[in-house]
């Protein structure tokens, strides 16, 4: 029991100290392509810089550009950090999980699918895309349909589909998180 205090305790304070450091970073604007460098490699998540682990928080700051809400990096990080997001620190990455929810409370509609074929005919025109690489290894990319083809952040790739992008690359097809706007009537 006080191992798990002390774990808890552990996160939270780990969850202040990257606050405080990120909110002191540059700020970006546009898409973040590239985690390995630049100011968005600095970015701290869990024990970690985001050249190693930010694919997650990256993934969900660039759908919520695509979808044109403003938010701060800072409080994307610290949003997952609180709700648990970082698995293990962050040494396993992100909880997709985590990501459905900071999605919802920024007011947009989440599904969560794992389509076993097709994945193009159950992704919407904006999400996320979780892949395995190899073993261990997993990617969060966001994604936007551009009339007949898709376009991937984090890296930069244009793709006539998904399915193509996920066997060129020998990935292992994970999650699908399809995100769209609240529709407000008033």
């Amino acid at each position: 029991m006080i191992i798990i205090i002390f774990i808890i305790a552990f996160e939270y304070f780990l969850m202040c100290i990257n606050y405080v450091y990120n909110s002191r970073l540059n700020k970006l604007s546009g898409f973040i392509e590239n985690q390995h460098k630049g100011t968005a490699s600095n970015y701290r998540i869990g024990l970690f810089a985001s050249k190693h682990n930010g694919c997650g928080w990256i993934a969900c700051r660039n759908v919520l550009h695509l979808l044109s809400q403003k938010r701060s990096i800072s409080w994307i990080i610290f949003f997952l950090e609180f709700c648990f997001g970082p698995v293990l620190f962050g040494i396993f990455g992100i909880n997709p999980l985590a990501i459905a929810l900071l999605l919802m409370c920024c007011n947009c509609n989440v599904s969560i699918k794992r389509p076993k074929y097709n994945v193009d005919k159950s992704a919407s025109n904006v999400g996320i895309l979780l892949c395995f690489a190899r073993r261990m290894h997993a990617h969060y990319t966001a994604f936007e349909r551009k009339g007949d083809e898709f376009i991937i952040h984090n890296p930069h790739i244009k793709t006539k589909s998904l399915d193509a992008y996920i066997s060129e690359r020998k990935l292992k097809f994970a999650l699908l998180i399809n995100v769209s706007p609240k529709v407000r009537i008033y």
